[in-house]
């Protein structure tokens, strides 16, 4: 199987054994590119940890969440739901490093960026929790989640003006 990737006039043919050579030639008129679309089912150790939490019982869902780290220790949504136990126990620091541990195992994890986001929030570091928001919009640009953040922080931190 050949992928194609386009760079103005250069194109670059990857293939399947992963080789890559470069080829001149004019650009398409159109490129398409389909990523492969992966369906996570949530795990039910982590739906359980979040249904304890929010009925209140923070101990239950930190066991609950620990206990699914201990079998998935790069799990993002482990540690972030670590992280969210954390910061509802009012341990900041706690949860902040759940959060850059979940940013370890995926920079891409948008709920871990809203959680730093919200540990700075509710301290008033309104900068810092700008800039976290502003990381989640760029992985996860339609969360509303996200979005409502950004507006509560608006006018805080560098403007791109």
């Amino acid at each position: 199987m050949l992928k194609k990737i386009m760079m103005g006039v250069l194109m670059l043919i990857v293939t399947g054994g992963g080789r890559v050579q470069a080829q001149e030639g004019p650009a398409p008129a159109t490129v398409q590119f389909t990523p492969p679309i992966a369906v996570v089912e949530p795990d039910p150790q982590l739906i359980a940890a979040r249904e304890q939490l929010a009925q209140g019982k923070k101990r239950e869902a930190k066991k609950t969440a620990k206990k699914f780290l201990g079998e998935n220790e790069t799990s993002a949504e482990g540690w972030t739901v670590l992280g969210d136990i954390y910061a509802s126990l009012g341990s900041s620091g706690k949860a902040k490093g759940r959060y850059k541990k979940a940013l370890k195992f995926d920079s891409h994890y948008g709920p871990a960026y809203v959680g730093l986001g919200q540990l700075f929030e509710k301290a008033g570091r309104l900068d810092e929790a700008a800039n976290e928001y502003r990381a989640a919009a760029v992985v996860s640009p339609n969360d509303p989640v996200v979005q409502q953040a950004l507006a509560r922080v608006a006018g805080s931190g560098p403007t791109n003006e």
